[in-house]
């Protein structure tokens, strides 16, 4: 086992020197209050009881752009800004992941994972996996992803029969359920492959990448040490350290990782073998490896380009679409009202057309601003963490004001400054959304209402949002969730009503995505009473 004894006293002196030798580019600014030097105000933003108590004050406090006082004496850049945000996102050579998160990649994915390689690889894959997420091939993916969502309305209807022996009425913890959909979704959309692990964990895969972006997120104000700490290290270094690490964490994705490379091997294998004898599917897998033949090096991708995505589809195609989905959910029980008028929706469609398509869905104005409420107030990752590569100058669209008061513009950001994005924090911007930013309301998305008349930010690909990231690596398949979504809200509430359980409130934690966790624990669940409807 490593001692990290020398290990820890030899870095903290590499803090202290690396600390003292450079200026930090953001500790002109203002930003809030810290009565820890060693961490800081950052485990108020991470370990809140509610995510969002600090950092949406501190925003209507601080501005757009501001420091957050990190481990050890460390200055971060908070950045909502919208301009600040895209100019982040543009340049994915100069704002890179933070090494751990890089690492992590590399260790579930290998040298290919699209979250571990650069610019020009990264386009490569891109370029490729592009082709099938397009509205015309998730089109035909419909009646896949409404048998799936049948399967787990069977499924919670018998746990409703089993709680109170009548098909009428039960109380169900629908997260977990959740991720299992979200999960066989992906597999037999993308992949076409069935887990048939509704309801069960029997498959390898299933059980191991059930909440893994859980369990190796920040658990402890320690943690957040260590994260500043290994901020500093060559990325070989750390990845010796991971190598050798007997942690929870560690184990886990070493676990997943050699659970994945021959499940993703084979996958990939079968996919190439039915393209050589002519054998055609609509999954999207195939549809890669289809479109991929036709191409030539260095547009090409090789066999294990393509099977290092897999982990990553998995991983981002599970949990961050789970998670939204239960809040949804919850939102509806809470909003009755919306409930109703989304349900009315789903009827009269069918009425008229039957099976809903892909244009249905579409079409529905309750539906889908209730959808992009959703992904507005509980983006499913809330913040992202990122490292300046390069000396660079960062603008913003507003000026934000420094320790003197005076107005700043633009922000000189220095080589190795640790940046916080603040997705949930651009999302609840008042100047940007209005004085009921923190109010849940979907009918701002119904036509006349204040989203709809805003002027874009050209930040993310859908609804002004910054949910699903933007630029060169914004979120490949947000497309492919949105479907989802609207399939699976469509299918369940033909099936139940959905109210709230008394004495149980939902908050919102985040482990690296937003979790929705009662206020007893931090185990996500989203308990609610079902009804079937006859």
């Amino acid at each position: 086992m490593l001692n990290w004894i020398p290990v820890a006293l030899f870095i903290f002196y590499v803090v202290l020197f690396h600390s003292r030798r450079r200026k930090d580019g953001v500790a002109a600014l203002s930003g809030p209050s810290y009565i820890s030097w060693v961490h800081g105000n950052l485990a108020n933003l991470v370990f809140s009881q509610r995510y969002g108590d600090y950092e949406f004050d501190w925003q209507k406090k601080y501005g757009r752009a501001y420091r957050v006082r990190g481990c050890v004496g460390e200055n971060r850049l908070m950045v909502a800004d919208p301009v600040g945000l895209k100019s982040i996102f543009q340049n994915p050579d100069v704002f890179i992941p933070v090494p751990m998160q890089r690492t992590g990649s590399w260790i579930l994915g290998g040298p290919h994972s699209i979250f571990y390689v650069f610019e020009h690889d990264h386009k490569r894959i891109r370029n490729v996996f592009n082709t099938a997420f397009t509205p015309s091939r998730l089109r035909a993916l419909v009646p896949s992803m409404q048998t799936v969502s049948r399967k787990v309305a069977e499924y919670w209807e018998s746990l409703c029969s089993e709680s109170t022996g009548a098909q009428a009425v039960g109380v169900v913890d629908i997260y977990k359920t959740l991720q299992q959909l979200t999960l066989e979704t992906v597999g037999e959309c993308i992949m076409g492959y069935q887990f048939n692990g509704i309801g069960n964990d029997d498959h390898p895969v299933a059980r191991n990448l059930f909440n893994i972006l859980t369990l190796t997120a920040y658990k402890s104000r320690d943690d957040l040490v260590v994260s500043r700490i290994v901020s500093l290290l060559p990325e070989v270094a750390l990845q010796y350290l991971l190598l050798n690490s007997s942690n929870e964490a560690s184990r886990a994705l070493f676990r997943f990782k050699n659970i994945m490379a021959p499940f993703s091997n084979e996958l990939v294998a079968n996919k190439i073998k039915n393209q050589e004898l002519g054998l055609e599917s609509s999954d999207l897998l195939s549809i890669v490896v289809s479109e991929n033949q036709k191409l030539h090096p260095p547009a090409k991708l090789i066999d294990p380009e393509i099977a290092s995505q897999v982990a990553a589809i998995l991983i981002a195609g599970q949990d961050t679409t789970g998670n939204t989905l239960a809040w949804a959910f919850y939102e509806l029980a809470r909003h009755p009202q919306w409930q109703d008028k989304i349900r009315e929706e789903i009827v009269e469609s069918r009425s008229r057309v039957g099976e809903l398509t892909y244009a249905e869905l579409e079409a529905m104005p309750c539906l889908n601003a209730y959808l992009k409420e959703i992904l507005r107030f509980y983006p499913g990752v809330p913040y992202d963490e990122r490292i300046a590569a390069t000396d660079t100058v960062l603008p913003l669209s507003k000026p934000v004001r420094d320790v003197d008061g005076q107005e700043v513009s633009e922000i000189v950001v220095l080589k190795g400054q640790m940046i916080l994005c603040g997705l949930a924090s651009y999302n609840r911007n008042e100047e940007i959304w209005g004085d009921d930013a923190d109010t849940f309301d979907p009918s701002r998305w119904l036509k006349d209402g204040s989203a709809t008349k805003m002027k874009s930010a050209g930040l993310g690909p859908y609804a002004n949002l910054s949910t699903f990231f933007g630029g060169s690596h914004a979120c490949i398949g947000w497309r492919f969730s949105l479907l989802e979504m609207q399939v699976i809200i469509a299918e369940l509430l033909l099936k139940f009503r959905f109210d709230l359980v008394e004495g149980v409130e939902i908050r919102p934690i985040v482990r690296n995505t937003l979790l929705p966790a009662t206020m007893k624990d931090d185990h996500p669940q989203v308990p609610l009473k079902l009804t079937l409807i006859e």
